[in-house]
Order: structure tokens, then C-alpha cells, then sequence
């Protein structure tokens, strides 16, 4: 089952966060609470764990990309499943 990945809000006044770092890749099984990627803020560093166990389908930001709070940044799901974004 697809799961869409967003920024957390890590603090009252977060408004945007960036993914300074990917520890997985598309096609990456990732098991429950094994770290997704760092989110960075401007008051923190956070490594962002996988919610689920589950492969990963689709990376939708680069590394250093700046996001806003809760804007999809990757999508987890089944093997073999699809994502279309324009769904």
C-alpha cells in the first residue's frame, strides 16, 4: 500500500526543512524505523525514520533540496507498486 513521506514539523515555528541527505534509493526495502533521510532546519539536524517496513518507490526531492512542512518527499509502498504523482 502506498504511503507518501513528508517533511515532520520538528518545532513550533518550522516552516521549511532540507533533505541534506538520502540513506536509501528507489527499489530500497527499508525496515520500520530504519532512518530515511537527514532533514536539516535551521535550529536542528534529524535523521527521518521509515514509518513501515516497506520498499522504497519513489524519491521525489534531490539532496539539498529546501521543502515546506509536509510536502511529499518520497513514497513508500509494496514491491512492485507504482506512484504517479499526477494522480
Amino acid at each position: 500500500m502506498i504511503q507518501i513521506i513528508t517533511i515532520p514539523k520538528l518545532g513550533l515555528t518550522m516552516e521549511k526543512g532540507i533533505v541534506s541527505q538520502w540513506f536509501v534509493k528507489e527499489g530500497d526495502f527499508i525496515s520500520k524505523g530504519e532512518p530515511l533521510f537527514v532533514l536539516e532546519t535551521d535550529k536542528i539536524t534529524n535523521d527521518v525514520e521509515s514509518p513501515e517496513a516497506a520498499y522504497v518507490i519513489a524519491i521525489l526531492v534531490e539532496e539539498g533540496q529546501e521543502c515546506d512542512v509536509h510536502a511529499p518527499v518520497c513514497v513508500l509502498g509494496d514491491k512492485g507498486e507504482k506512484y504517479d504523482s499526477h494522480a
